[in-house]
């Protein structure tokens, strides 16, 4: 039929008069609801007319609706236009693509080749292969079959290879060649046991109190082990089934591409979307990616269940430094939040009461106190679920925390200035004078905590610019010093809790601490130094770096080794509120404006060489702070593993970004104002504090 023809609702082929008309003078027929007109003269006339790019369109065809448009016959849209591979399964298999009976170097393959298509979100139902449908015990049993009867004959050829008697059992071999049997065997094997020890560790990992943690570190061990041997096995398929070209994305052990797989075949499943080919990991990409994964669910497992809230957000913090898995980053969500609780163990509400608590006390469970910490467990939860998340996802919902936290102590601030007016007290509650109420202490703590990781991560992600470094720098900063304070301030309060427990002459506590000996006294703790946390050196030595980056820019800038030129679409003003706009809607840290940036880098009064000196000597003290912190973590036992660890790295990277920045000060000081000089930042050492590059042009 001709495709500019259709049909009357009679199914009659017919055309009226007035079609025919319209057609001729190149303009939309009229026809009624239950006929078609021929337009194939119409459309020939528009398509000579139109140009490249132009199109037809209706008056309510807008914008939104080009957006969400197909173009027809486009390759990367139309799904109809790739005509090539199966259809179906069945189209497949009848057609020898997808055999049933496999050679072993081919079954080989397919196990390469699933393993490679973990990455990836696989579907099986979805694409008629529903593998889980009989469970995964009888799946279980029919692997332990199988890795019997290979083990048997692993063990015979063995034993034929040492000159031992055969054993009288018969065992099927698994190809021709018996000098080839022993090593195909241990190929078969070495990815059964994989399999097997992965699954074990991962059921073991969802034993509610972590009481399956050690089991399944066993397994994750064992699947080390068998990885390991999956990855030797490789020179051997690679040398009996050699490529003329070999191709380094390949996704199997043989370099082989495995049979009854088609990249395409969610071309035509997904027919509504625009067609994507699945990209697959390479051989070499899958091996890296379960070795990581199988490191960091043995991170996870090794996680103490004794830990607080401060240390555990931390450990969050250092254990997304090694970008896991979204596999990884899913269990240890499930092993901090089961069942509502931390840890399984208690609520979240509970243990802020056992994290705020002081030394000698426990905060009294009145109604607005217990309001406003169950409110507090509640974003406390969603902050622990937006931590576990990809550093780019994170960083947007933790914009949503901060502006619940902030909005949470705006209404706690009310109430308490609500209860004082009511109960006679004057005064009112400054908003960072929180420091002597234990409770609206602590959570503004946790606030500046989420501010400075929330500035942090746009290191990482890269999204701010090198016209920002400063104002970013300067904001960082002004968010440690306030969370510096509130630590501080904690600290003050358990050593004062420790000199009223110490000074306690009451009868209970003269039983507690028994018999006195006759004549004495007690001595007074006077004078006690406030202990300096590896976490309060560690914001140390943050803000010895942020305000040596300032400093250094001053001195650059003023010595005309760097030029700030502004850009074209936005301004200075405009930057600074489209970066700080969310921090000026809480209360804590307290929202700094662009004139007090602009007042606090403007250094009138500094020669470039007092500029230079003071940038040289934050960096001086970032290292002196360095080697305390240093020898903090190595005098504290019992600091968890991971994040001990993630300390001696942190330490390791901050001296050498001192040190580079010292030299670089150094050299740039040392030449003529003005002189021929570039200077550039690079993150090469550090992901969140830059190095200055010194070269000549």
């Amino acid at each position: 039929m001709d495709p500019g023809l259709g049909l009357a609702g009679n199914g009659t082929s017919q055309v009226s008069p007035m079609a025919q008309q319209s057609a001729a003078t190149a303009t939309f027929p009229v026809v009624d609801q239950t006929k078609w007109a021929d337009a194939t003269g119409f459309l020939k006339a528009a398509c000579d007319d139109l140009g490249v790019g132009e199109l037809i369109h209706g008056e309510n065809f807008s914008l939104f609706e080009a957006m969400s448009a197909l173009e027809i016959m486009d390759p990367k849209m139309d799904a109809g236009m790739n005509t090539t591979g199966y259809k179906t399964v069945e189209e497949a298999v009848e057609s020898g693509a997808a055999p049933i009976f496999l050679t072993i170097s081919q079954i080989i393959d397919v196990m390469d080749h699933l393993l490679a298509c973990e990455e990836e979100d696989f579907v099986t139902f979805g694409f008629g292969l529903p593998l889980d449908a009989e469970g995964d015990n009888k799946c279980l049993a029919t692997l332990n079959a199988v890795e019997e009867s290979l083990a048997r004959q692993l063990r015979g050829c063995k034993g034929a290879a040492s000159g031992k008697k055969k054993s009288t059992e018969e065992v099927e071999p698994l190809q021709d060649d018996p000098e080839l049997e022993e090593d195909f065997c241990e190929s078969v094997l070495c990815r059964l046991r994989f399999r097997k020890s992965l699954y074990h560790a991962l059921v073991y990992m969802e034993k509610p109190l972590g009481r399956g943690s050690e089991m399944a570190q066993k397994h994750i061990t064992r699947a080390l082990t068998e990885l390991a041997a999956v990855r030797a096995s490789s020179g051997f398929l690679s040398a009996r089934r050699p490529l003329k070209d070999p191709v380094e994305s390949t996704c199997t052990a043989s370099g082989q591409p495995a049979v009854g797989f088609d990249e395409s075949v969610n071309r035509r499943l997904l027919a509504p979307t625009p067609p994507r080919s699945i990209d697959i990991l390479s051989w070499n990409e899958t091996l890296n990616y379960f070795e990581q994964l199988l490191n960091d669910l043995n991170r996870i497992c090794s996680l103490s269940s004794d830990l607080e809230l401060e240390d555990l957000l931390q450990y969050i913090v250092d254990f997304q430094k090694s970008q896991p898995d979204l596999v990884a980053r899913a269990r240890l969500q499930l092993l901090l939040l089961q069942d509502g609780k931390l840890l399984g163990r208690e609520t979240v509400t509970d243990s802020l009461y056992r994290a705020i608590k002081l030394q000698n006390e426990r905060p009294a469970r009145d109604t607005e106190t217990y309001n406003f910490l169950t409110q507090c467990g509640r974003l406390t939860m969603q902050l622990i679920r937006t931590m576990c998340t990809n550093p780019a996802w994170q960083r947007r919902k933790l914009g949503r925390v901060i502006q619940e936290w902030g909005l949470l102590l705006e209404q706690a601030e009310f109430s308490r200035e609500t209860s004082f007016r009511k109960s006679g007290v004057g005064g009112q509650l400054e908003k960072t004078g929180w420091t002597d109420d234990v409770v609206m202490g602590w959570a503004a703590e946790l606030l500046c905590w989420v501010v400075t990781h929330f500035l942090l991560l746009g290191f990482e992600l890269e999204l701010y610019s090198p016209n920002e470094y400063c104002m970013v720098y300067w904001y960082l900063d002004h968010a440690l010093m306030t969370l510096m304070h509130y630590k501080l301030a904690k600290e003050r309060r358990r050593l004062e809790a420790e000199l009223v427990k110490s000074n306690d002459t009451s009868p209970e506590s003269a039983k507690k601490k028994g018999k006195k000996k006759k004549g004495g006294t007690i001595k007074p703790v006077v004078n006690k130094e406030i202990r300096f946390t590896p976490s309060v050196l560690l914001l140390q030595c943050y803000i010895n770096l942020c305000k040596g980056f300032i400093w250094m820019l001053a001195a650059l800038t003023a010595d005309r080794k760097i030029i700030h030129r502004e850009t074209i679409f936005n301004t200075e003003l405009e930057r600074f509120t489209q970066r700080f706009e969310l921090l000026h809607k809480i209360v804590v840290p307290e929202p700094m404006t662009y004139l007090d940036f602009r007042e606090a880098t403007r250094h009138r009064h500094q020669s470039v060489k007092e500029l230079y000196q003071v940038a040289y000597d934050h960096f001086m003290s970032a290292q002196q702070h360095i080697q305390e912190l240093s020898q903090a973590v190595s005098k504290t036992p019992k600091m968890e593993s991971v994040i001990k660890a993630q300390r001696v790295v942190d330490i390791r990277q901050m001296e050498q970004v001192a040190l580079r920045n010292r030299i670089a000060l150094q050299i740039a000081h040392q030449a003529g104002p003005g002189e021929n000089l570039r200077v550039t930042f690079e993150f090469s050492l550090h992901p969140c504090f830059a190095v200055a590059v010194v070269k000549k042009p």
